[in-house]
């Protein structure tokens, strides 16, 4: 049997791609089952895509199909996560705006526990209770 992706009170959520929200940490970590279920079932739809894709030779005529069928499941699943007022910033990467950076999550991970400044690379982000200890933001509360 097929689960809704969305609850009722999730629909309330929704907006229009690329329509940044800001978030407090409280509503970030709200929202993260939702981010993570979404997330969840476009990487179960494009894991056989990837499996295919590493078998077939760059000369094979059925490459071209698969990876559109690749490039289908992603921005399908970018567009979802941009439509609840987030930031997709790279392959199941998530960032939760908090008006003073990122509050970052990166599928399979189980909580939001990431933090990057603007203009720093998703990759050097850092846990928040570092975050919180050295400045204490207001965003954490």
């Amino acid at each position: 049997m097929h689960e809704p992706e969305f609850e009722i009170c999730d629909v309330a959520r929704i907006g229009r791609p690329g329509e940044t929200q800001i978030f407090t940490l409280s509503e970030a970590r709200a929202l993260l089952p939702l981010v993570s279920r979404i997330t969840a079932g476009a990487a179960t739809e494009l894991a056989p895509l990837q499996r295919r894709l590493r078998r077939m030779l760059a000369c094979d005529p059925r490459l071209q199909a698969v990876e559109v069928e690749y490039e289908k499941v992603v921005r399908r699943w970018i567009g979802k996560i941009e439509r609840l007022g987030l930031v997709a910033s790279g392959l199941w990467w998530v960032n939760f705006d908090i008006g003073e950076g990122y509050v970052c999550w990166r599928y399979p991970e189980i909580r939001l526990d990431y933090f990057h400044a603007y203009g720093d690379r998703p990759e050097d982000r850092r846990k928040i209770s570092e975050i919180c200890e050295q400045y204490c933001p207001d965003w954490i509360y």
